[in-house]
This record gives C-alpha cells, structure tokens and sequence, in this order.
C-alpha cells in the first residue's frame, strides 16, 4: 500500500507541477501579448503625433515659402522707360527701404519659427541694409544705397531659393 500511495502522491505532484507550468505558460503569453499590444499603441500614437507635427511643420514652412515669393516680388521695381537699367531699379528700390524694412521685419515676425536659420540670417542681413541705408537717400539716391539695394535684392533672391530647396527636398 505505500508504494501505491506513495505512486499516487507522486503523480498528484506531477499533474499539479504540469498544470501550475500550463497556466504559467499561458500567463506569460497573455502577459507578453498584453505588453506587445500596448507597446504597439504607443509607438502608433507616437508616430501619428510625429506625422501630425511634420505635417504641421510643412504647412507652416509652404506658406511661409510662399509669402516669401510673394514678398519679393512686392519688392520688384516697374519698369518706367523701355530698356530700364540696373542702376535706376536698384534705386527705386532704395526709395523703398523703409516700406520693404517694414514688410521684411513683418515677415520675419510671422514666420521666423519655421524659417530655416540661413534664410534668416540673410533677411535680417536685408533689414540691416535697409536700416542703414534708407536715412541716406534725399532727392536722390546716393551711389552706396544703390549698391545697398543690389546687394539686399540678391540676399532676399537667395533666401527665396533657401526656401524653395527646403520644400522640395
């Protein structure tokens, strides 16, 4: 008889030592698809909060671009006589100085958060130009203001192609 209670115990050990090992195993597979699922919720919401704030990100930075454009070619001087010179666009331009520091500085204000920092080193070299050049001019505009207007005319070309090259790549 104890051989046979003794079996008896032995196999009541053992099923219990199965059936406690089954239930760890399934619980460990719940437990481990339970943190998957929840780790896989996260990443989702993370990632679709990242493409949210690039979106956003890329809306801010095409109107910006956009208002760049637009900007400049505000800046653009009419042409008053066929076969209008540099010289003289340039310095209607320079009579424009206080109206384009205004718009710039306006620009900058709106859109400074998505611009890139070269485009904005290149406006801020404009309306430091602007600044320094635009108490010069009287009735007429003085040979350094005109170069001044050339060269502010180039840095806003460049900022403009700064940012055209950031929407397209």
């Amino acid at each position: 008889m104890e051989l046979r209670a003794t079996t008896e115990i032995a196999v009541v050990l053992f099923a219990a030592l199965a059936a406690s090992s089954l239930v760890t195993l399934l619980l460990s597979g719940w437990i481990g698809r339970s943190w998957a699922a929840r780790a896989l919720r996260e990443h989702d919401r993370s990632h679709e909060l990242h493409l949210k704030k690039n979106t956003l990100l890329l809306d801010k930075e095409y109107e910006a671009a956009s208002a760049l454009v637009a900007l400049l070619r505000q800046f653009l001087p009419t042409f008053h006589f066929p076969g209008m010179e540099w010289d003289a666009a340039c310095n209607e331009i320079a009579y424009d100085f206080a109206k384009i520091d205004t718009a710039l500085s306006e620009y900058l204000t709106r859109h400074g958060a998505v611009l890139p920092l070269e485009v904005m080193g290149l406006l801020g070299e404009c309306i430091g130009l602007t600044r320094e050049h635009r108490f010069k001019i009287t009735s007429e505009v003085p040979p350094a203001a005109g170069k001044a207007a050339a060269a502010m005319y180039e840095k806003l070309w460049k900022a403009e192609a700064e940012m055209l090259k950031l929407l397209r790549h």
